[in-house]
């Protein structure tokens, strides 16, 4: 295997690797995304972990860094707990050497450290510990070589090179996890279009950004496709991010792809985006009847999509991120959901016992005074949850909703959904009643009596009238805790009467307005 790989991508054994030089107060963290953040003072870089790190660890984990403390070691390992990127707390190893006393090295390795299974990143202490077993006389081997160092990344890359060279059997137990690792950071784009010029283009407009992929018609891009995405297959299958698909092609158009990419729910998962030359409002229609991210028309502003795919991937990663937390179903998948649900409750308490107390009132004089069998004490109890799904969409797209694109709009149609999936994992505490509500409220609280909502376009009778006095309690509660004026918020609600509220749902905030004050 070329360990140059492993050069540049060196975090595929390392959660991260942190180098502080103390000298110039400098610490540069490369992250386990690859890349290799700005430069920032040691002060800033504590601050950062006051903010991670469980508070049941934090002490213990201060006192180990300060620099007399590594002195007194040849190497000191220390076992924490700190918030993960999904929003769950997990088990780390930060395994810390002192470096001619004017630099700090630091590898961090997430671990399983309260079960007895081993997991593949314990195993990783072996290569860590073998690592910096050879950090001393490769330092002095990369000093009085005439290699220029050029980088912290360069730096650390020439470390696990000398240590690979010398260890060949752990080379061989990480061989394959690493060339899977490496080529998943690898993204690639797909290009689909018979017209060889129009690929030649499109690669060198993105070329510099991503690994180009190329097919001449639809049959050959699904064969690209089954053999990287669906049945990944071969020593190095290839990270597709993206797709520009033609859509007149011989053999396969690409209409047949979009089928293909439908079928095997694709469209959503990696952003599609057609190239065409036809501008006919029946093409479009047809297209868009699809989960498609974007729809290009010739000539090519080519500056603009560059932007726009960027974004796209950048979007759709976010999305699937939280999509396949919510989808893989296992018990750690539960512990993170619980994580994610905790940390949004905990964000969003004031305004949810706002709007639990004003739905409370709305929904007893509804159920009194249209004599419904409505157990207003569980949908109280689970209106907290109605937007947890939130970042699973920028919320200046749902603010917007009206002005923003087509793909975009598709991201906001499906986040409510997200919301209902995360709910299964929180239902061992639920009853089958409170699960059907909170199910609802996360479904219809964006949706409108004149169908101008989202994600289903119900409109009237379709939406319960439970569901309007719940969504006039969330825009109370928001403009009441803006300390904006009673009588202006009376007014507002007021005049949404048969456009975003039933009007019989409005009649009863109005008949009793001065007892939400």
């Amino acid at each position: 295997m070329d360990t140059s790989l492993i050069s540049e991508n060196i975090l595929t054994i390392f959660n991260s690797i942190t180098l502080i030089d103390i000298q110039n107060d400098k610490v540069v963290l490369s992250s386990a995304s690859g890349g290799t953040e700005n430069a920032i003072t040691y002060e800033e870089y504590i601050e950062n972990l006051k903010k991670i790190i469980h508070p049941d660890y934090s002490t213990d984990y201060f006192n180990k860094i300060s620099l007399n403390e590594l002195k007194n070691q040849d190497i000191t390992i220390i076992k924490y707990v700190k918030l993960s990127s999904n929003l769950a707390f997990d088990n780390y190893v930060d395994i810390i050497k002192v470096l001619n006393d004017d630099k700090i090295l630091i590898l961090t390795l997430k671990t399983n450290l309260n079960d007895g299974e081993k997991s593949q990143n314990d195993n990783s202490a072996k290569v860590a510990a073998d690592f910096i077993i050879e950090v001393e006389n490769t330092i002095n081997n990369i000093k009085n070589s005439d290699s220029e160092v050029v980088s912290t990344v360069k730096y650390l890359g020439e470390l696990i090179n000398d240590l690979l060279r010398k260890n060949a059997s752990i080379l061989n137990e990480y061989k394959n996890n690493v060339t899977l690792e490496v080529n998943k950071t690898y993204s690639s784009l797909l290009i689909v279009d018979d017209d060889s010029l129009t690929r030649n283009i499109f690669k060198k407009v993105f070329e510099s950004q991503y690994n180009i992929i190329e097919a001449k018609n639809g049959s050959e891009a699904v064969e690209i496709i089954e053999k990287n995405v669906i049945k990944p297959s071969g020593d190095q299958p290839q990270n597709i991010v993206g797709i520009f698909l033609d859509l007149k092609m011989p053999v396969m158009d690409g209409f047949g792809v979009l089928n293909y990419l439908q079928d095997k729910r694709l469209l959503n998962k990696m952003p599609v985006v057609i190239v065409s030359a036809d501008d006919a409002k029946e093409t479009k229609e047809q297209v868009y009847a699809y989960d498609i991210a974007d729809m290009i028309e010739k000539p090519f502003n080519f500056e603009l999509i560059k932007k726009r795919v960027n974004n796209m991937i950048s979007m759709y990663m976010k999305s699937n991120s939280l999509n396949e937390m919510v989808r893989t179903q296992d018990k750690t998948l539960k512990k993170i959901v619980a994580s994610y649900a905790n940390a949004y409750l905990v964000d969003y308490e004031k305004v949810n016992e706002q709007i639990a107390k004003y739905a409370k009132i709305l929904l007893e004089k509804y159920k009194s005074e249209y004599n419904v069998n409505l157990d207003v004490d569980q949908i109280v109890s689970v209106i907290k949850y109605f937007d947890i799904s939130l970042d699973a969409v920028p919320r200046t797209y749902i603010d917007n909703i009206k002005n923003i694109s087509e793909s975009e709009k598709k991201v906001v149609t499906n986040y409510p959904m997200i919301g209902i999936d995360m709910i299964k994992y929180l239902s061992d505490d639920m009853s089958e009643s409170q699960i059907r509500y909170a199910s609802e409220i996360i479904k219809m609280h964006n949706e409108r009596f004149d169908g101008l909502g989202f994600p289903s376009s119900l409109q009237k009778e379709e939406i319960p009238m439970y569901i309007y006095l719940v969504n006039i309690a969330i825009e109370y509660a928001n403009f009441m805790l803006k300390n904006s004026n009673s009588e202006e918020i009376v007014n507002t609600i007021s005049s949404k009467s048969a456009s975003k509220y039933d009007p019989r749902a409005v009649a009863i905030f109005v008949s009793i307005k001065d007892n939400l004050k």
